[in-house]
């Protein structure tokens, strides 16, 4: 198989979104477009790590310029990485060039050296002996995919006083502090700004729709609970990211409620099945795990760092 290797550029986005969708209707374990709409907004802005994800990111291309692969962090600085592929437009000399691009550009820089760390579907048995072969070491670290056909349960009711709003009627500013309380960094300066500098990016992504971004507001008039949906309308698909729910309201069920507005409002549009997160909140109201990544770590320690 012929291909060539291409950096990224801001004209791909596009492209490499369209070919994530392409793959999932071809069986695909591979990103969602949230998570390339994400990583490229909020994700990388909180690590200020836009120009590190741009950089990690390898197009594998065949003759005619189309997509057949490609290579990328997450724009979070820990050295991750992922591997975008189809199932059956693949050889070892492609997996193979695509470790080697991993390796010399998605890494995390360390004192001793490059850490690599990658996400590897697991039952991609060729990546894993692959990555075992170059040196990678099983963490048993799992980032656990789960999704929901039809609607989540839900057991308990909005409480008086409390109503949904869209992001649209929401700026940058307020959506980051419901995100810092939410998350617990609403004292730390640094990250306020660039939580309000990424919500001012993600509403600004191809695919964000502001009705599908759900808030409910409590009765001061303050947001209580988000939840960020995305929807695929070629697959059918609903994707969460981002949701939270501030300390003060927790376990009253506004979760689960927001949720609940949030993945019906894609079911109006046609979607058949949601994807959401790995915490027990998820599995509690219906969520189950479709397929797990497991993480693969490589240490490529520099020359004269001391270190064996």
């Amino acid at each position: 198989m012929d291909y060539r290797i291409k950096r990224y550029s801001d004209s791909d986005f596009l492209r490499v979104r369209d070919f994530l969708s392409d793959s999932y209707s071809r069986g695909g374990l591979n990103w969602r477009i949230e998570r390339w709409n994400f990583a490229f907004s909020l994700a990388s802005s909180m690590n200020d790590g836009l120009a590190h994800l741009k950089e990690s990111i390898g197009i594998f291309e065949n003759d005619d310029h189309e997509i057949i692969s490609v290579v990328n962090s997450e724009g979070e600085m820990r050295g991750e990485v992922f591997f975008q592929l189809t199932k059956n437009n693949r050889s070892r000399e492609l997996l193979e060039d695509m470790f080697s691009f991993a390796e010399s550009n998605a890494y995390l820089d360390t004192e001793e050296g490059r850490v690599i760390n990658a996400f590897i579907p697991d039952d991609d048995e060729e990546l894993i002996l692959i990555a075992e072969q170059r040196g990678f070491k099983n963490t048993g670290k799992k980032d656990n995919i789960t999704s929901i056909k039809g609607n989540v349960t839900v057991n308990k009711q909005i409480p008086d006083g409390f109503g949904f709003t869209t992001g649209d009627k929401l700026g940058p500013e307020k959506k980051a502090m419901a995100h810092a309380k939410a998350f617990g960094y609403s004292d730390n300066e640094m990250y306020m700004e660039r939580a309000k500098k990424g919500f001012a990016l993600l509403g600004k992504m191809p695919d964000y729709r502001p009705e599908l971004d759900v808030f409910l507001i409590a009765p001061d008039g303050e947001p209580a609970s988000f939840a960020s949906m995305w929807y695929d309308e070629k697959n059918r698909i609903a994707m969460l990211e981002p949701m939270g729910t501030l300390p003060q309201y927790r376990r009253m069920g506004l979760g689960g409620n927001t949720l609940y507005e949030g993945i019906r409002r894609c079911i109006e549009l046609g979607a058949e099945k949601a994807y959401g997160g790995d915490q027990k909140f998820y599995y509690d109201i219906g969520f189950k795990v479709e397929f797990s990544y497991t993480i693969w770590m490589k240490k490529i320690i520099r020359a004269n760092s001391g270190c064996n």
